[in-house]
């Protein structure tokens, strides 16, 4: 008999490329309860999935509020109104500003309205001063070769936002998280479940609204949120959106009865940023690994790189953030050595990172290899030579501890990081590999040489301290989340 049943809400996807989340799927069902994973797709029909644990229903999320309709009228309601005005012209910003000053003095206006348009043309003005050297419209593309100029410009819009919070109202910032709600909250309700977990910051409004309903019929909804990243940090998105979901989370944080996320450094971001009165639980992005199977390929394989050549491996997510670019930079810097990245898509490998390696006579060196089932990852790492982490300085960095840190010690590699403090502090701290400075591709390389020439001990202290490889394993993370859910549903 279930104790329960958890449902598990991933973060804008289908659940089934989502590898926290059908961890966690496979151990509520492991601990006795009945886990379901509700994902989301905006192309695909609806579908139903069994995983190990458990299962996941895939239904569609129809583009009614984002994209296009309302959203964008509104946009055309806010690019004609200030402060939204001053990104489509700040000349006309500044003259608008003068005008609405002009109009504060009218005699014949009541009071309130004399005072909000002074305080309309305040704002204009505070948003010019803040504004500095921002282009005149925002420009939500990301260069890879300028990614941390891009962070600059990023950091004055999100503290515009932070100033001028209205202007990143999620309801209209985030219009989609209400295409989410009219489309899964009735098969939330239909599934009742007892707990809901959700993933990252993007549908923490759903769970509260269906929560809400379930104890108008007398029944109650246990929240625990997951929150992987501190969402004011969020690099590589557009900062209206961030800020925007960073507001999202600041309304409906308050109440989830259990929060918990990948870092001791992010707890203590979210303790500051929301008052908690209870510490976030920490269970760390670390593997399922199963036992290998035939077919999960070689790593060194995969890439046509032969024994005996050195082979650098970054397996992440690629964006501007991300720092690959450095990694591909220090090859020059490296002759000899190889790069395999992994990427779901060969595709999906931006025009600009292609070019660059080209440009930089690196091409032959650099390998796009593919995606492998979650629990196999660990298998496949384990031919390579050292593990690559060259995030930028982004806050959510500066506190991230990534599931690839977490692959690569398990694979048995030793870890080449850029100084970002919590993975850096770990590295030196357990002698782990060795750091660079974030974003120098020759950096990287002196880094990469010293692992190199250091490599039979380090691999040797990695893999056989019985202790480290537990810490970073996913059994580790387990106890945590059977005293939260036996916490909460008895």
């Amino acid at each position: 008999m279930s104790k329960g049943r958890i449902l598990f809400l991933p973060a804008n996807n289908n659940a089934l490329v989502d590898a926290r989340v059908l961890r966690y799927v496979k151990t509520a069902g492991d601990l006795g309860y009945e886990a379901i994973a509700l994902g989301s797709e905006h192309w695909e029909e609806p579908s139903e999935h069994d995983v190990p644990g458990g299962r996941v229903i895939i239904r569609k999320v129809n583009h009614r509020m984002g994209g296009r309709g309302l959203a964008e009228r509104f946009k055309a309601i806010f690019r004609a109104a200030a402060p939204y005005s001053v990104w489509a012209n700040p000349v006309a910003a500044k003259a608008f500003a003068a005008f609405m000053t002009r109009q504060a003095r009218d005699p014949h206006a009541s009071r309130p309205v004399r005072v909000g348009r002074l305080a309309h043309a305040l704002a204009l003005r505070a948003t010019l001063k803040v504004r500095g050297a921002l282009p005149a419209k925002p420009d939500t593309s990301v260069s890879y070769l300028n990614a941390e100029a891009d962070e600059k410009g990023r950091g004055r819009l999100l503290a515009f936002y932070r100033t001028f919070p209205l202007a990143a109202r999620w309801r209209i910032a985030a219009p989609q998280r209400i295409d989410d709600e009219v489309d899964l909250g009735p098969v939330i309700d239909q599934l009742e479940p007892d707990l809901i977990h959700v993933h990252d910051v993007y549908l923490l409004g759903v769970a509260v609204a269906a929560a809400t309903r379930a104890a108008a019929k007398g029944r109650q909804v246990h929240l625990v949120y997951d929150a992987r990243e501190y969402v004011p940090g969020l690099g590589a998105i557009n900062p209206r959106l961030t800020a925007a979901h960073a507001n999202l989370e600041k309304e409906y944080i308050d109440r989830y009865e259990r929060i918990v996320t990948v870092s001791d450094s992010l707890a203590d971001l979210l303790m500051a940023r929301h008052h908690l009165e209870q510490r976030p639980d920490i269970v760390l992005n670390a593997p399922v690994v199963a036992p290998r199977l035939p077919e999960t390929p070689d790593i060194r394989q995969a890439a046509a790189v032969p024994d005996g050549v050195p082979l650098l491996l970054y397996g992440g997510g690629v964006n501007a953030g991300r720092g690959v670019q450095t990694a591909i930079e220090s090859l020059v810097h490296l002759p000899g050595f190889h790069l395999a990245v992994v990427i779901r898509e060969i595709e999906w490998w931006p025009e600009e990172l292609a070019d660059f390696a080209v440009d930089l006579g690196v091409a032959d060196r650099l390998h796009l290899v593919p995606f492998v089932p979650h629990d196999q990852v660990v298998h496949y790492f384990e031919s390579a030579d050292l593990g690559l982490s060259p995030l930028l300085h982004v806050i959510n960095h500066d506190v991230a501890l990534t599931n690839k840190f977490c692959e690569y010690l398990l694979a048995g590699l030793p870890i080449v990081t850029s100084d970002t403090p919590e993975q850096a502090g770990l590295v030196t701290s357990l002698g782990l590999g060795t750091v660079f400075k974030a974003g120098d591709a020759a950096d990287l390389a002196r880094a990469v040489q010293a692992a190199w020439a250091d490599l039979p001990r380090l691999k040797a202290r990695i893999k056989d301290d019985a202790a480290l490889q537990h810490r970073f394993s996913w059994e580790a993370q387990v106890p945590v989340l059977e005293r939260i859910y036996a916490d909460l549903l008895g």
